[in-house]
């Protein structure tokens, strides 16, 4: 009888022992599971960031090509505004000479 208790005690501890054993393992797995958690959050946040900061990089060089397209069409313009007040110029000049040569005829 007395090797039956013992037995049955030597169950129970030994069960009590495993269960001490699970719940230290689940203690660990459950920091390994936080610590992996937080991990996961910290790369999403870095990836976020990331991202966020390509987002800007991209609006700011679509920006600075759309500034830049209006001040190649701005000068564009310009150049052709130029070219016009020049051949106007000219233009005017020779009639200007035309009709000066023209009066050098009538006093001759």
């Amino acid at each position: 009888m007395l090797s039956i208790l013992s037995i049955d005690k030597s169950k129970k501890t030994l069960c009590q022992e495993a269960n001490k054993m699970n719940k230290e393992k689940m203690v660990i797995s459950m920091r390994e599971l936080k610590d992996a958690i937080k991990h996961i959050e910290k790369t999403r946040t870095n990836i976020t960031e990331a991202t966020t900061g390509l987002f800007y990089y991209d609006n700011f060089l679509r920006v600075w090509k759309d500034e830049e397209d209006h001040n190649e069409e701005q000068l564009a313009y310009e150049k052709a505004q130029a070219e016009e007040g020049e051949s106007k110029f000219i233009k005017e000049a020779e009639e200007q000479e035309a009709y000066l040569d023209s009066q050098e005829g009538d006093y001759e």
